[in-house]
């Protein structure tokens, strides 16, 4: 089954709480727009974000994720001028590690985005503001809830989407006890309603796939339908939310969950 769930997706991270608490505010920031044609349309920038110990740098041009995103450590109150090219020190985050966007620092800890949500999700990776190595990444269903510093680790608290291998509608109870497996600590009973979740998605694409036609017949609602179900829909692997608070230091990382699923869903 290889047809996109973009609109079930949507709909879940605009149903997600926003972040209550947590980033650390930034001392000054700085943003030079860069003349560029066409495609950016006119929202390619370079962004400096300054904070005590680090300056986090963003080079957007206007596609899909930034084009370069640095880390600076800093030391005695120093603040660079921002500027495309490197300062002495300065950490480029390599395309392969992430590539994404500027979240947001929490002591000393630099929190970037994907550039693209998966699964109805959206990734988010933690990298070290002193040596600019990434520690952690993982996929959140709307923002981060909190972030807290705590004896020189952060602990951040966020709604986790786990992908398993396998559909909870279409296997059943086998299905299930694979996927609570592969996420320790989750309360297993009672199993996630997921049927629910996809009959939601699958409305919601076939209600996407008519309304991107100009002139959608009567019944093009139902035919979408149908053909959802030809395409074994059930079949898609499903994708479980539930609660989590990551504990992130420089030399441990984890995760611990806060009860059971909360909701499920096809994988795209």
């Amino acid at each position: 089954m290889k047809a996109s769930i973009l609109p079930a997706a949507i709909w879940l991270l605009a149903a997600a709480p926003a972040l209550a608490a947590g980033f650390d505010k930034p001392l000054s920031t700085e943003r030079i727009p860069i003349a560029s044609g066409g495609a950016s349309g006119g929202k390619a920038a370079l962004s400096c974000f300054y904070f005590r110990g680090l300056r986090v740098k963003q080079l957007d041009l206007g596609e899909v994720g930034a084009a370069e995103l640095a880390i600076l450590p800093l030391a005695g109150g120093a603040k660079p001028p921002c500027r495309r090219s490197a300062s002495p020190g300065e950490i480029v985050i390599p395309s392969k590690e992430w590539s994404g966007y500027f979240k947001g620092v929490k002591s000393g800890y630099v929190f970037f985005d994907a550039e693209d949500g998966t699964n109805g999700g959206l990734g988010f990776a933690v990298f070290d503001g002193r040596t600019g190595k990434k520690l952690f990444e993982d996929l959140a269903v709307g923002a981060l809830r909190t972030a807290k510093a705590h004896g020189g680790a952060i602990r951040v608290r966020y709604r986790r989407a786990f992908a398993g291998s396998c559909s909870v509608p279409h296997a059943g109870a086998k299905c299930w006890a694979e996927m609570a497996a592969g996420m320790p600590g989750v309360r297993t009973a009672p199993s996630p309603d997921c049927k629910t979740g996809y009959a939601k998605a699958k409305s919601a694409m076939a209600k996407g796939r008519c309304e991107a036609r100009q002139k959608p017949s009567p019944g093009c609602f139902a035919a979408e339908m149908k053909r959802l179900d030809e395409q074994r829909w059930n079949e898609a692997p499903s994708v479980a939310a539930y609660d989590v608070e990551a504990e992130i230091g420089r030399s441990r990382q984890s995760v611990r969950a806060l009860g059971g699923v909360l909701s499920c869903w096809p994988a795209d």
